[in-house]
């Protein structure tokens, strides 16, 4: 629905912001920039698994209701 598109799409403009910030800060960094890079690839990641554990917490709240 909406909202499933809504979060994958703040999902990828977390992750391009990250990558951009790797791209242009990698230098300035020195060691540490890896942890932009890091950042934006599980960004994608997060994008990809985002359905998977919406539908894990909707079935915990489902179970919970159904329990009381």
């Amino acid at each position: 629905g909406a909202t499933s598109t809504l979060r994958k799409t703040l999902w990828i403009f977390f992750a391009i912001t990250f990558a951009g910030f790797w791209l242009t800060h990698w230098s300035d960094m020195g060691g540490y920039s890896y942890i932009y890079l890091i950042t934006a690839i599980l960004s994608f990641i997060m994008m990809k698994m985002d359905g998977t554990i919406a539908r894990h917490f909707a079935g915990i709240k489902i179970r919970k209701e159904m329990s009381i």
